[in-house]
């Protein structure tokens, strides 16, 4: 039954806030923050790419008693690294700090917590596909308009990975539970 899966991409992002912050995706926009989008008959077609409320109130309810900093927001997804993603300190760059810091404040502004490569596509999909309860939870690494380097240590990267499993693992401890 379709109703009873559970979709979730749970992982590592660069993002707007300090590292060690747990992001759950609200809304995925793509680099032009805007919705997913795709070209069909040389016109575009946009998706839904907002996840499912109550999955993510209920991941944020499933994690309340943690002392694991967590947070919902907006998520930019990017088709790669370093160009959409707006770094300036990448092999290939269209942008300078001025600019990147321009488009990480009007990012802000959107409501845009966080920055990887994935959410928009798994919003849209599942969301035309009819499937009712997904998430992304994505760890920061960086806080980007900080700059673009991690300067974290690897112990200090691994509880923060650790963090977002965490989180995951006691959303789907409390569909268990209620299941019992």
């Amino acid at each position: 039954d379709i109703e009873e899966i559970f979709w979730c991409r749970v992982g590592t992002s660069g993002g707007l806030v300090e590292p060690g912050t747990v992001v759950v995706t609200t809304d995925a926009l793509c680099a032009d923050l805007k919705p997913y989008g795709l070209f069909v008959l040389g016109k575009e077609q946009k998706f839904n790419s907002s996840f499912p409320l109550t999955t993510v109130e209920a991941i944020m309810s499933a994690n309340a008693n943690s002392k694991i900093p967590l947070i919902t927001g907006k998520t930019v997804g990017a088709d790669c690294f370093y160009i959409e993603q707006n770094r300036a300190d990448g092999a290939i760059s269209f942008c300078n700090d001025k600019e990147k810091i321009k488009w990480l404040k009007k990012a802000e502004k959107f409501g845009v917590k966080n920055i990887e490569m994935e959410s928009p596509v798994v919003a849209a999909f599942l969301n035309h596909w009819g499937f009712s309860n997904f998430a992304v939870i994505c760890c920061v690494l960086v806080n980007r308009l900080k700059g673009d380097q991690i300067k974290s240590s690897k112990e200090e990267l691994d509880s923060y990975s650790l963090n977002a499993e965490t989180v995951l693992w006691n959303y789907l401890n409390s569909l268990l539970n209620s299941k019992n």
